[in-house]
């Protein structure tokens, strides 16, 4: 069968190749038989087609009900996508601030990746807190003239977050930016410098938010997963948090996807990191007392704990005499680095070189220092003061036992020490379940015995009890940071004789 058409409206049999909405067209038609008995022709009919011009676009989500809006929160310095979805008209969207609409955030900016045809994005990197109201948006499409959207009004609240700096590994610096959206959930996002100091080139980057699970240790979410004919998983790196003052992290352990350049079971320690400001007349001076974040291998003579003296010789201007000791004896000596300045913008001081020395000090007396290619440590200012032993056995910690059990084997685990009714030890262990064991579910396999208080807050000499093990030589220093008291203790694993490992215990109070 054959079917022809008319008027000149179409061509071959369609409609024309370029149609304008809201127009009519109308063609008559026929059909021919072919048959083997004669051709026959049909009586014609009329045809109309009403080519109606195409709904405008809609944003779809965020849901435009009710008539404002809230958007994900931001967070100051963290990386922001909001995802901005429209139907119909004809794709793909720009997407704009309406009239009347207020600026978006400083920082953030409208985003429409090319090749995507439904969506577009609020992205960047907000500079500035606050809430920002009447935020009208809508989304025109790719007619000409385009069709609009309805305007959608939203709010955004930008949240504070606080900087890091940390240290992994000898030679190895990091940046953590985190905002809190509520006492228990927010977002983070961590930089791994790599050895290079700052501000060095990424070695890698990753935003995570977080929630608080029940014991109180924070728990990192990653916005990667992993999917296999049995499902998908999703990796998370749990963390100790003193709030906007001390972080301990331990990073996702999936190396194998290359995320991770580093062994992810060894604890980044960071601290609030701002610029010393010590009372004028300088030369000031403040004390400092640190245990070393110890390598795989480790032996008596290494270095396991020291003192910092940072001396403000004028506005902007440090010596740092750093002495360190090994696990017993007499001190390994001490290095000054002199006529250093703080960068006003990372508010690290970093003594140049080939292997930089960068210390991140926090406005209440947390250390963070990575010298070099060397020792990584994690200190706090020294008491005015000697500590009643009484009141650190008194406290509830949460940290990280850091275990190297071989050459090639470390064991980090998140532990719970303390409680209700202190005794000559601290005792603890580890969570079977941080997800949702309270704080009194804990092991307590572990105990630490204090030595003999040497100088405020130094107590070199004690033991550190892991099951049936005990290290020997557990050299601890204690402080106060903004009101809570932090321990931070090192020591050699002997019950091997062939081959002794270290292993260090870092504790916030609660």
């Amino acid at each position: 069968m054959r079917w022809s058409s008319s008027p000149e409206k179409l061509r071959n049999g369609r409609l024309p190749s370029t149609i304008a909405p809201s127009q009519t067209y109308t063609f008559t038609v026929t059909a021919v038989d072919n048959n083997s008995a004669g051709m026959a022709t049909s009586a014609p009919v009329t045809l109309s087609i009403n080519i109606k011009a195409p709904l405008p676009p809609t944003i779809v989500t965020p849901m435009p009900v009710p008539a404002s809006i809230a958007l994900p929160d931001a967070y100051v310095n963290i990386d922001y996508n909001a995802t901005i979805t429209a139907k119909d008209g004809i794709p793909p969207y720009t997407l704009s601030l309406a009239p009347g609409s207020n600026p978006l955030p400083a920082g953030l900016a409208l985003n429409t990746p090319a090749g995507l045809v439904g969506e577009a994005f609020i992205s960047g990197k907000p500079t500035t807190a606050g809430t920002t109201n009447n935020l009208i948006l809508q989304v025109a499409d790719s007619l000409s003239p385009p069709g609009v959207s309805a305007p959608v009004t939203y709010s955004l609240t930008v949240r504070p977050s606080t900087n890091f700096v940390g240290t992994q590994t000898p030679g190895d610096i990091w940046q953590l930016v985190i905002g809190h959206s509520s006492p228990t959930d927010g977002a983070f996002e961590a930089t791994d410098q790599g050895s290079r100091g700052l501000p060095g080139a990424t070695t890698w980057k990753i935003l995570r938010p977080f929630s608080t699970v029940n014991a109180g240790f924070r728990k990192y979410f990653s916005h990667f997963g992993v999917c296999t004919p049995d499902g998908c998983d999703e990796f998370f790196g749990y963390a100790v948090e003193m709030r906007d003052e001390m972080e301990l992290l331990q990073p996702d352990d999936v190396p194998a996807l290359g995320y991770l350049s580093l062994t992810a079971s060894r604890v980044v320690a960071s601290v609030a990191n701002s610029c010393p400001n010590l009372s004028a007349p300088f030369p000031a001076t403040a004390a400092y007392q640190f245990v070393t974040l110890p390598p795989h291998t480790f032996s008596t003579t290494d270095t396991a704990y020291g003192n910092v003296t940072l001396m403000q010789t004028a506005a902007s201007s440090y010596d740092l005499t750093v002495t360190t000791f090994p696990l017993s004896g007499p001190s390994n000596g001490w290095t000054t680095f002199s006529n250093i300045s703080c960068d006003a913008t990372l508010q690290t001081i970093t003594a140049p070189g080939t292997s930089p020395v960068t210390a991140a000090f926090s406005s209440h007396g947390a250390l963070v220092m990575d010298n070099g290619t060397g020792i990584p440590i994690v200190g706090v200012q020294q008491p005015p003061g000697m500590l009643l032993t009484s009141t650190i056995l008194a406290g509830q910690y949460l940290g990280v036992l850091y275990q190297s059990n071989s050459q090639a084997s470390i064991i980090t685990q998140m532990v719970g020490f303390g409680g209700p009714n202190p005794g000559t030890t601290l005792t603890g262990g580890p969570y079977s379940n941080i997800d949702s064991d309270a704080f009194s579910a804990h092991a307590t396999n572990l105990a630490i015995a204090l030595g003999t208080q040497a100088s405020p807050g130094l107590f070199p000499g004690g033991t550190l009890t892991i099951g049936t093990t005990t290290v020997t030589s557990f050299d601890v220093v204690a402080g106060q940071v903004n009101g809570k008291l932090v321990l931070y203790g090192v020591g050699l694993d002997s019950s091997n004789s062939s081959s002794p490992q270290p292993a260090a215990v870092l504790l916030v109070q609660q």
